[in-house]
């Protein structure tokens, strides 16, 4: 595909971004076919960085903690942050797929 055309090319690591809509369950079904997509097309490591947006929507939520957690688990996905492009808050971080639940770092701007 076009958008995986010059990724293998690179002499180091690259690190790709992803963002879905947290409340749109397609959305995150999609991100998980471009993350196989790109680790299908590229011969060498790619740090996936993934955000789901929309975290202000939380009674609208659609994509749950476990589904993110067993993506990151399964295509090695290095950080998570739930974002609000509305109100332009970052709700929290997650290191790693296993601190997902428990690493919320709430930005102090951000109602949740």
């Amino acid at each position: 595909p076009r958008y995986t055309q010059g990724v293998s090319s690179a002499a180091s690591d690259v690190y790709k971004r992803q963002v879905f809509d947290l409340t749109n369950s397609q959305s995150f079904e999609d991100v998980k076919k471009w993350i196989d997509m790109v680790h299908d097309h590229c011969t060498h490591e790619i740090m996936v960085v993934l955000a789901g947006n929309k975290a202000d929507l939380t009674k609208e939520k659609k994509v749950t903690e476990s589904m993110i957690r067993d993506t990151m688990q399964m295509a090695e996905i290095i950080n998570y942050y739930e974002v609000s492009a509305k109100s332009g808050c970052l709700l929290y971080t997650s290191p790693s797929p296993r601190d997902l639940s428990t690493s919320r770092m709430p930005s102090s701007s951000c109602k949740q």
